[in-house]
């Protein structure tokens, strides 16, 4: 409890950055996990503006179907996705390569929406050294008025291991991301990979790759 306690305190602490009344873009990234066994894999975005999404909570493990679906109906007005292939060799290698996805996925949708939110709340899963959130923070600050860039790692705390309790606790934009690259990959959109849906994004990846040898 004492790492959940402390990660929702750093997540609340940041969110204070915020008030009720501003517009914020509410995105997290996740990928579909699976880059050990493969070649390739996706890396997806999800994207809000409600301010629900970003509050932390417990899940009892990975999203369904059903509930992305219902995700994804429920004020289709704010809630967006894009995707991306992960296929580069060697950048897929690199930790954490989600930091890459960031901008050209963001900036995909800002195409999109007029006006956009002046202010951003960018969660990441899995570890983000200091220099990635110093790295995207700078990228993002030429675009939005405030930024917030934060990170969770997906995994039960020490005390809810030994106490087999299988929950997870994060914020529901950030579970959204992970069962839609997870579904984008092998499970019902993967159709939509292959036809070249409109919300899947060209990444450079040669040139994220120049990039992450930059921030080692």
């Amino acid at each position: 409890m004492g790492e959940e306690r402390g990660q929702q305190a750093s997540l609340e602490a940041q969110l204070t950055e915020f008030s009720d009344r501003d517009s914020v873009l509410y995105v997290s990234l996740d990928d579909s996990n699976n880059l050990e066994s493969t070649n390739s894999g996706i890396v997806a975005a999800a994207f809000s503006l409600e301010r629900e999404d970003s509050i932390f909570k417990y899940f009892s493990g990975r999203l369904s179907e059903e509930e992305l679906y219902s995700w994804m109906g429920r004020v289709p007005q704010s809630r967006w996705y894009r995707f991306s292939r992960l296929d580069h060799p060697r950048l897929r290698k690199t930790q954490p390569f989600l930091t890459f996805f960031a901008k050209p996925l963001v900036n995909s949708l800002l195409s999109y929406l007029d006006p956009s939110p002046p202010n951003l709340w960018l969660c990441i899963d899995g570890i983000l050294p200091r220099r990635h959130k110093e790295y995207l923070r700078e990228i993002f600050l030429q675009r939005f008025k405030k930024v917030v860039v934060t990170n969770v790692v997906k995994r039960r705390s020490h005390m809810a291991a030994r106490k087999k309790d299988s929950r997870v606790y994060a914020p529901p934009l950030l579970m959204i991301a992970n069962i839609l690259s997870n579904q984008l990959y092998h499970g019902s959109l993967r159709q939509r990979v292959i036809e070249r849906d409109p919300n899947q994004v060209y990444v450079d990846q040669n040139q994220a790759f120049r990039e992450s040898l930059e921030l080692r």
